[in-house]
This record gives structure tokens, sequence and C-alpha cells, in this order.
């Protein structure tokens, strides 16, 4: 990854290495998908519903999130168990393996805004 110098600090990725190709497009499926899922404004407002409306003790967005990762690592269990890896029904086993990345990324950034608080 290479320094921009327009943007002190901020990194520009390198969409030939596959890692960080893949890197940009978790970021533009979680850009894509906010417009959807959450409010205009609040880009985590569908994990704070989330965890409100289950009234859990302890339960945060943070474990929304988390929950959404383990919806998705149950997916692929099913998947193996049932011979269906290779053809799945609905989404391909890498959407659930980017979903399950954007998931975890999703889920760092919001304990990284509550550590802040």
């Amino acid at each position: 990854m290479t320094e921009t110098s327009q943007q002190p600090g901020a990194t520009l990725l390198d969409h030939h290495d596959p890692l960080e190709a893949t890197l940009a497009h978790i970021a533009t499926i979680a850009r894509t998908k906010r417009r959807d899922y959450a409010l205009d404004g609040h880009p985590y407002s569908n994990f704070h519903d989330t965890a409100t409306m289950l009234g859990l003790p302890g339960f945060t967005e943070v474990e929304s999130a988390c929950f959404n990762v383990l919806q998705k690592i149950a997916r692929l269990r099913s998947l193996r168990a049932n011979g269906r890896l290779t053809d799945p029904t609905n989404e391909t086993v890498q959407d659930t393996y980017l979903d399950l990345a954007c998931y975890a990324v999703i889920a760092a950034t919001l304990n990284t805004l509550r550590t802040a608080q």
C-alpha cells in the first residue's frame, strides 16, 4: 500500500494485489448495503436498532454485528455439511465470505467507536 500525496495518512489500495483488491471490494459492499439497511447519516443504525429491539442486557451494536458474523459461519457450516459448498441455492460462497469479512470489520469499527466514547 502506498501513501497518497493528496491526503496525509490516507492509504491507497493496490487493486492489482488480490488482498487489497478484496479489501476495496468489501468497502464497496459496505457502502452499498448501508443505503438499504441504515438510516441516512447514521451508518450503523441497523445494528443499534437490532440491539435495542432484542432488549438483552449487554447486547450492543457490537454484538449485533458479531451475531451476523456467526450467521454467516453457520451458513458455511450448513453448506459444507449438506455438500452444497460448490452449488448453493442463493448467494455464492464467495459472497458469504465477503459479507462475513464486512460484518467483522463493522464489529471492529463499532467496538472502536464504543471505546472512544
